[in-house]
């Protein structure tokens, strides 16, 4: 197997499973508000793209049906949801592992979001992750996320690597297609939310990225 050159991971869902205390601290809006829950399978539609929103208005389905209630309102109330459930969050198994294989072979680490800078780097930090990424290419106003490779072709450039030199670690469908469409090797590892969706095109797909050598997929030797 070819030694790769650089290991670039998505953030959301990958690094830390954020996806699924974003869906419950939505679902619980929609329960204090006396709404259905929002299905699982149409929440799937929303990930991996860069604005949740974009698909589905979820918080403008609320202000739809409740009187008296601004959007502004709902994402303070969301967000109080969401930040308690993620502090009960860990980094996602092999993660870890991996960068420390990474790191310690000399291996560049990037991470590739279709999330916002802030949101990334902020986690990032707190995790204390951010000493060993070497780029962080997150999703700014006006530019794409993925599934388009943009975001990945940033990476790699800052990087200052060819695609097809590098792996990717991704969690969710749209993410794959980014990094195969920048031409890139993708290893995919679902969360709980995506766990039954279908991963096409992956090098390698697991539950857990414990269950994988990184030496082995890294060819370090």
């Amino acid at each position: 197997m070819q030694r790769s050159e650089a290991l670039i991971l998505d953030f959301d869902g990958t690094i830390i499973d954020t996806e699924w205390p974003i869906f419950m601290a939505t679902n619980a809006i929609y329960e204090e508000y006396g709404l259905a829950p929002i299905a699982l399978e149409m929440w799937q539609e929303t990930i991996g793209i860069a604005d949740h929103e974009q698909e589905h208005d979820f918080l403008g389905r609320v202000i739809d049906q409740v009187r008296n209630v601004t959007r502004e309102q709902l994402r303070a109330e969301c967000l109080v949801h969401r930040d308690r459930l993620m502090a009960a969050e860990a980094i996602r198994p092999g993660i870890a592992e991996w960068i420390d294989a990474a790191s310690t072979a000399g291996i560049t680490i990037g991470v590739a979001s279709s999330s916002t800078p802030e949101w990334v780097n902020g986690n990032l930090e707190r995790l204390d992750l951010s000493r060993f990424m070497k780029v962080v290419a997150a999703t700014g106003e006006g530019q794409r996320g993925k599934p388009a490779p943009d975001v990945y072709l940033r990476a790699c450039a800052g990087l200052g690597v060819d695609p097809s030199l590098a792996l990717a670690i991704e969690d969710s469908p749209p993410g794959l297609q980014s990094a195969l469409a920048a031409g890139m090797g993708c290893i995919t590892v679902p969360n709980r939310i995506t766990t039954a969706l279908t991963f096409d095109g992956s090098v390698e797909h697991v539950h857990s990225l414990a269950d994988l050598d990184p030496a082995q997929w890294l060819a370090i030797d």
